[in-house]
């Protein structure tokens, strides 16, 4: 790839972060593992993940005073979740950039590779341009169009965070599973646990089944010191 084939990208990126000094940072970052399995994003990604955790963490830390640390980690996880990075990635049109082969095309990309290639994206920024860069773009394309999935108690949403959690780290689902039920048919109380990786969490209890799941998710997220 040459840098006339991705200059569209590095001109959009231009107007946030200023004049692209090293455009082989970028085109690594576009690089997919299938594409090339010595020499692609996959340490860039580890990078980038960091760099936009430390700045979403910075300006959730900054606006939201009243918040306490179990909040503002609810708050993070959502703005680093897969479906805002995911959505990023489609906002930027990586699929026109990416290199990739095997089985993968414009046409069959996983969420999964929109979401690495934007955090190695970010890498690519803060390694060619620094922190002030790539701090400038995660606000503009992360913390500014989706601040407002924290309003209210929208991020308090616990079955979420923990599959966000399970897919991103070990690539699994977790599976809830009713083990009690009782009281009358216009009254019934549920007890549910999740299992996941060979784990077991939980009991939640509650009045439905999707309150019990909640309280499910958000004992196996403590239990995870996610919380």
């Amino acid at each position: 790839m040459k840098k006339r084939q991705i200059a569209p990208l590095l001109s959009l990126l231009e107007g946030c972060i200023g004049k692209v000094r090293d455009e082989s940072h970028y085109i690594k970052a576009l690089t997919h593992s299938s594409f090339n399995k010595s020499d692609n994003n996959q340490r860039m990604e580890f990078l980038g993940d960091s760099v936009l955790g430390l700045v979403i963490s910075e300006y959730l830390y900054r606006s939201f005073s009243d918040k306490m640390e179990g909040d503002l980690t609810l708050m993070k996880s959502v703005l680093v979740s897969s479906k805002i990075l995911t959505a990023v990635g489609k906002k930027l049109d990586l699929v026109k950039f990416l290199r990739v082969g095997g089985s993968l095309s414009q046409d069959r990309m996983p969420k999964s590779v929109f979401e690495d290639a934007v955090e190695a994206l970010i890498a690519a920024i803060y390694l060619d341009k620094g922190f002030s860069a790539a701090r400038s773009f995660i606000h503009e394309y992360v913390i500014r169009p989706f601040k407002d999935e924290l309003s209210g108690e929208n991020y308090l949403n616990y079955k979420t965070l923990l599959q966000e959690h399970y897919q991103k780290t070990h690539k699994l689902v977790p599976i809830y599973e009713v083990v009690r039920e009782w009281g009358p048919d216009h009254k019934k109380n549920f007890e549910v646990v999740v299992k996941v990786n060979g784990q077991v969490f939980g009991p939640g209890r509650g009045d439905s089944k999707k309150d019990a799941e909640q309280k499910c998710a958000k004992i196996a997220l403590k239990r995870l010191n996610l919380l």
